[in-house]
């Protein structure tokens, strides 16, 4: 029979003893708990092939992970006495393959429960993937770019399109080994040249890219007139650049029928909108 605890080992407080006095220690055990007493094996395959260093890992009925072993030369995995009753998902991984279906299970007490778990080969294993963070001349990263990546016997319609995040990050993968090229736009910047890349299967290439400010590129600034509520048609709109505390104005047009205006070919600075409604009737009588 085996040794088992019917109580916790504890211990004291560490103490002092003087030649020649007592000590009194009272200690206070607490109940060993129950010993886990379920089995759970198995075997991972491929088809009828074994798997073997593929990751099986368990976790509770809400997915929060709790433990995972690895498979041996034959494919096969055991958790025993390792997990209480009751009831877990169970998923197995290797590289290679794409991730197992989940399994819902249910461990029973002083019983032996047998999975196999099923693995299908990843088509897309020599596949490739590039990979990158763009930034400004100043290293600040920018994000909302859109970067487009050519494969150079193609370069009619990109190979793939994507954005970068807010930190100025991009990722790609699923192409095909061979040569290409990336570009990238964001509006107000300019992006020098295209780089070519040369990728090999499974290769993980990583291409920071670099875009400049368009110091040639010019905006646009528009909008509407309106008077409590309703357009202003003919009114008087004047665009006004403010520089060293002072406003010059340099444009100058009327609002459509609709009350809109638009300036355009507008260089990067600081600018003031006004607008006004004159009337040009006959002009007014003079006063004796």
């Amino acid at each position: 029979m085996a040794i088992k605890d019917i109580y916790l080992l504890c211990k004291s407080d560490e103490f002092y003893l003087k030649s020649g006095h007592e000590a009194s220690i009272n200690l206070s055990l607490e109940r060993a708990p129950p010993l886990l007493c379920t089995k759970l094996h198995g075997k991972v395959v491929s088809g009828c092939r074994p798997v073997s260093g593929a990751t099986v890992k368990v976790f509770d009925k809400n997915f929060n992970p709790l433990y995972h072993t690895i498979t041996d030369h034959d494919g096969y995995y055991s958790f025993i006495n390792a997990l209480k009753p009751g009831v877990y998902e169970i998923i197995a991984a290797a590289d290679g393959y794409l991730i197992s279906q989940s399994r819902l299970i249910s461990l029973l007490p002083h019983k032996s429960m047998y999975v196999t778990l099923q693995l299908q080969p990843d088509k897309s294993v020599e596949l490739a993937t590039v990979y990158g963070v763009i930034r400004d001349e100043k290293n600040e990263p920018l994000p909302g770019t859109l970067v487009y990546i050519f494969n150079c016997n193609d370069a009619d319609y990109p190979s793939a399109v994507t954005i970068s995040n807010a930190d100025g990050e991009y990722l790609v993968s699923g192409l095909k080994p061979g040569q290409y090229w990336i570009s990238a736009f964001r509006e107000g910047f300019s992006f020098p040249e295209k780089i070519h890349l040369s990728v090999l299967p499974k290769e993980m290439v990583c291409a920071d890219l670099y875009l400049y400010i368009d110091l040639s590129a010019t905006g646009t600034v528009s909008g509407k007139v309106v008077f409590n509520g309703s357009a202003v048609p003919h009114a008087l709109t004047a665009l006004y650049l403010t520089e060293y505390g002072r406003s010059r104005l340099i444009k100058i047009q009327k609002s459509n029928h609709m009350g809109f205006y638009l300036f355009t070919g507008l260089k990067p600075g600081k600018y003031v909108v006004k607008a006004k409604l004159e009337s040009h009737g006959p002009p007014l009588p003079e006063k004796e």
